[in-house]
């Protein structure tokens, strides 16, 4: 960001299914735009309105957190875990409670927790008054549960230890904003600041939908000469936005992407971005805690080519680094000086991290003594004149320092240790109608797929291989719907529905589950795409943004706020699934023994060295050999053992890793 802000004159920092309600919550309730960050290891109760954890929201901290919560082993209370939200995602599944609310109703049930806990606390700081007028019945009516469920969740929160998470693109309705704000009133009133909830987050910036829309009507109105995109892809993100038709008005557009896709297409020049494992960079994830990345690989496609005498061979590749390039730009303006974009990073570590970190603190002593002293401040040589330091990079003890951090990976100082309390400053405006806008009879839900994305993967070829971990649906779009919908809809698994909103209409296939209210319809995000170059993407599914539009009252994106109309089409498709089923009657999952007669007779048959159950070999079910389908290889013929693989579904977020584990270390092809 430091380096953009020195060669142009706005940057949007933008994202769809991000973290943008969260941000604008906090600038609304305590007066800066941030990120909150949250302790979940140290939880006794964990409350998630919509954030799913295990998903990837709040990142990979925090499913480490979340599974040592819940990890029996420890020498800790077993976190208890509840989910708030109208569908059940990979977080929900892991619930101990799912409460299946009404969309939109979050909010409500948010604020009514939060001001049981504050009467049960007995706490009466601004936080209180700030949660406005809201009453248990109401939120209860609203939210089509019992206000007793209400009443449970203060119980627990209020005996505490509890923290309350916000966010994400299921329940981002026409309140999302305020969704995030009341689950920071309510981790405040709670107890939960400064140990499990505090200002310790991520502070970079983080832009708002609206500000792509004002970008927009910025490039229409002809204020933007040059438009540089990194890795974004607003034109099939929000396919209502303008943003295809405005970029023409711009003169020069540049795309810098490590694949094609619908916004790359249309920039003037396309610039192949080196990925995070062959370039450098850094981040700070959290307040004080800063990542440092070095090349992990060279970039693909090598070309080396000869060069004059005092070089033999030049190195060259088909991709470039986007530090690479703003760093010539700004030297080409005059405001930077770095020569590479290594050389930047240096710098920037001497100036804000060795500086403040290791010369700052013996520099403030010597200040303190001089003054104590008498002596002048800054130093001054022989001649009288102040003695100037060099750059913090051109110390002599920058180098190895580091290089160290370089080896590290990473560097963190105090500030990622300390507690930041957040004092309430704002007062929140409450919206009087939370309720999905539109007409229709059911309320779409737009989940962001567990693999794709938001569809920045959607070109990856085994992000769309990978079964979804909660249908095994793979390389397609789906609709879910509740049984009792599907009845009366009079569908069943792979009949094709056409889902309309006031803003559009897509057709898909149904999967029918008991993971959404039976008022609720969720479509998964990231597919849709049409775009040749596309590869792997081109074809697959459809773009379920094209069902919303809105943007809540503080200017967050709402994909989940609108009603729609869902209508049997009398098609069928050809979605894959590889689950084949949600129940595991007659599967052979969990094959059991009579104890009596094990501890009377032992389990072991001729020629076999004998376990628990005996079984060398699970047949073949009976009725898939009848109709034919049967493996490509048969049941191999081993005289004594079998093997056996136990899967821990505690600690099991199912992020399909080690399947992808398994295709490359064996060099499989995707289908």
């Amino acid at each position: 960001v430091e380096l953009l802000k020195s060669v142009v004159d706005k940057v949007v920092m933008w994202e769809p299914n991000g973290y943008e309600a969260e941000a604008t919550a906090a600038q609304m309730v305590f007066g800066t735009r941030f990120l909150p960050r949250y302790d979940l290891a140290g939880a006794s109760y964990v409350l998630s309105f919509g954030a799913n954890v295990l998903g990837g929201w709040g990142g990979t901290r925090l499913q480490s957190d979340f599974a040592i919560a819940r990890n029996p082993n420890g020498d800790h209370v077993i976190a208890r875990y509840a989910h708030v939200s109208p569908y059940r995602d990979q977080s929900a599944a892991n619930a101990d409670d799912w409460f299946a609310v009404t969309p939109g109703s979050e909010v409500l049930v948010a604020r009514a927790v939060a001001k049981l806990v504050a009467q049960k606390t007995g706490f009466s700081g601004p936080a209180v008054a700030a949660l406005g007028n809201i009453d248990t019945a109401t939120a209860a009516s609203a939210a089509g549960i019992d206000a007793a469920a209400i009443e449970a969740i203060a119980a627990q929160f209020a005996s505490g230890n509890a923290v309350a998470l916000p966010g994400g693109a299921i329940v981002a309705g026409r309140a999302a904003t305020e969704l995030a704000a009341a689950t920071y009133l309510l981790n405040i009133v709670g107890g939960a600041m400064p140990t499990l909830f505090s200002g310790g987050g991520y502070r970079a910036p983080i832009a708002n939908t609206k500000d792509i829309m004002d970008l927009v009507a910025a490039m229409n109105a002809g204020n933007v000469g040059v438009l540089l995109v990194d890795e974004a892809n607003p034109v099939h993100a929000l396919p209502y936005s303008g943003f295809a038709e405005a970029m023409g008005k711009v003169g020069t557009t540049v795309a810098f992407s490590s694949h094609p896709d619908e916004t790359a297409e249309l920039c003037k020049l396309k610039m192949p971005a080196a990925d995070t494992f062959e370039d450098w960079g850094d981040e700070e994830p959290l307040l004080g805690f800063t990542l440092l990345r070095q090349p992990a690989m060279s970039p693909l496609n090598l070309i080396h080519r000869p060069l004059g005498e005092q070089e033999q061979v030049a190195t060259k590749w088909d991709v470039v680094s986007a530090g690479e390039v703003l760093v010539r730009v700004g030297q080409a303006l005059g405001t930077v000086t770095a020569k590479t974009w290594r050389d930047y990073l240096r710098e920037r570590w001497g100036r804000m991290v060795f500086d403040a970190d290791v010369l700052a603190p013996p520099r403030d002593r010597a200040r303190r003594e001089a003054e104590a002293s008498g002596a002048p401040w800054p130093p001054v040589g022989p001649d009288g004149a102040p003695v100037v330091e060099p750059p913090p990079h051109q110390d002599a003890r920058f180098g190895a320092w580091f290089n160290k951090q370089l080896a590290n990976g990473f560097h963190k100082n105090d500030l990622a240790e300390r507690p930041q309390v957040l004092n309430v400053t704002g007062n929140v405006q409450w919206a009087a109608d939370v309720a999905p806008a539109g007409s229709g009879d059911m309320t779409a839900i737009l989940v962001p797929h567990a693999h794709v994305g938001d569809g920045r993967y959607a070109n990856t070829p085994w992000a769309q291989e990978l079964p979804d971990p909660m249908s095994g649906i793979v390389w397609d779009t789906w609709a879910e719907i509740h049984p009792d919908t599907a009845a009366k809809l009079g569908v069943v698994d792979r009949d094709e529905v056409e889902i309309k909103s006031a803003n559009g209409s897509v057709k898909t296939s149904v999967e029918i589950t008991k993971s959404v209210r039976p008022d609720t319809v969720a479509i998964q995000l990231g597919q849709g795409h049409a775009l040749a170059s596309m590869r792997y993407a081109n074809g697959i599914g459809v773009n379920a943004a094209l069902l919303a539009k809105d943007v809540d009252a503080h200017g967050a994106m709402a994909w989940s706020g609108n009603k729609v109309t869902v209508t049997k089409t009398g098609a069928r498709t050809d979605v894959v699934h590889t689950f084949g089923g949600d129940s595991d009657e007659d599967r052979n999952f969990a094959v059991v023994v009579n104890a009596e007669q094990f501890a009377a007779k032992g389990d072991a048959p001729a020629d076999h060295p004998g376990d628990l159950t005996g079984i060398h070999h699970l047949e073949i079910d009976k009725r898939l050999t009848d109709i034919g389908l049967t493996d490509f290889y048969p049941i191999p013929q081993h005289p004594t053992y079998r093997f056996g693989m136990t899967v821990d579904t505690d600690a099991c977020n199912g992020c399909g890793a080690c399947s992808i584990a398994c295709y490359a270390e064996n060099n499989l092809p995707v289908v």
